[in-house]
């Protein structure tokens, strides 16, 4: 093997169903990703991956190339990381992976506070719906919603954040508190995934949605701003005491979402990732707010 970024393309495709998939976990065009691949097939003289209308399928030889792929692929990871991350003090830029709605509402009114600690450090957040690959360095650290189960990464439960019919005061005010039968509702609709949340209302909403979307903080933002009523995490209601309630709209919720605090392995003891792993690690998770049942609105009306 010439060339080591062979493998990076190897291992996201048969991460992947498709080359489009791979494409975007890479960062680059879907014929740079066709292209690599079928360079890497001429070089070794056999197919590894059947095109099918469907997506990609791996060949016999794909698969049992794929334990050595990720194992050199790893190590050439942890080579940059280690030559390029020798430091002392914990000073320079942390790259930290996580949602839209959760670097907006929990990460960026925690960056002050970061600040006053450390002054030195810089945060990039790198926002996506989708997985940052720690292995092949898209991130320093990430938050997420699933334990990680591959890779040499470590992972620390950090927050269980539980999930509410939230409304907020001038939504209730002009469409009373929310009912499964009746008024503007917010419907997600993931394309990679069936989320809790629109399983959860196709199961029990009786009524078409208001408002659907494929984007977490632009279901969030609608329910902030009144437009509709919807399942959210109830921290989102926390955040807004007095502007936004949970509802007990009779029927149960899916269970509280895991929130995971991951880095690879190599550089959790970096100084400047560690100080924002103990910091992120550390913060107080606000606790979620009481639910009112749908008749009680004391304290959205003020009485």
């Amino acid at each position: 093997m010439d060339d080591w970024e062979d493998l990076r393309f190897l291992v996201a495709c048969l991460d992947a169903a498709s080359l489009s998939e791979a494409a975007v976990a890479l960062g680059v065009r879907q014929s740079t990703v066709s292209r690599r691949i079928a360079g890497l097939e001429t070089k070794l003289g056999t197919p590894l991956f059947h095109r099918t209308a469907d997506g990609i399928v791996p060949t016999d030889m794909a698969r049992s190339l794929e334990a050595d792929a990720r194992a050199a692929a790893e190590h050439m990871e942890a080579f940059g990381r280690r030559a390029a991350g020798l430091e002392e003090q914990a000073t320079g830029l942390v790259r930290v992976a996580a949602t839209d709605t959760l670097a907006l509402h929990l990460l960026v009114p925690a960056l002050d506070a970061l600040a006053e600690k450390h002054p030195g450090i810089v945060v990039e957040f790198v926002t996506s719906e989708a997985t940052s690959d720690l292995v092949r360095g898209e991130a320093d650290l990430a938050l997420r919603f699933v334990r990680p189960e591959r890779g040499d990464l470590v992972a620390k439960r950090v927050a269980s954040m539980a999930m509410g019919v939230l409304a907020s005061r001038r939504y209730v005010e002009r469409h009373g508190a929310p009912r499964l039968d009746g008024g503007r509702w917010l419907r997600y609709r993931l394309p990679w995934k069936v989320a809790p949340e629109q399983r959860w209302f196709d199961t029990h909403v009786v009524v078409p949605p208001f408002f659907s979307t494929t984007s977490y903080e632009l279901g969030s933002q609608a329910v902030l701003d009144g437009v509709v009523c919807g399942l959210l995490s109830a921290d989102l209601a926390a955040a807004r005491p007095g502007e936004i309630a949970v509802y007990d709209v009779g029927v149960p919720v899916p269970p509280p979402l895991e929130l995971w605090l991951v880095t690879h392995r190599s550089l959790r003891l970096l100084p400047r990732v560690a100080a924002v792993w103990d910091f992120l690690a550390a913060m107080a998770v606000r606790r979620p707010p009481e639910i009112h049942g749908q008749s009680d609105q004391r304290t959205l009306n003020g009485t």
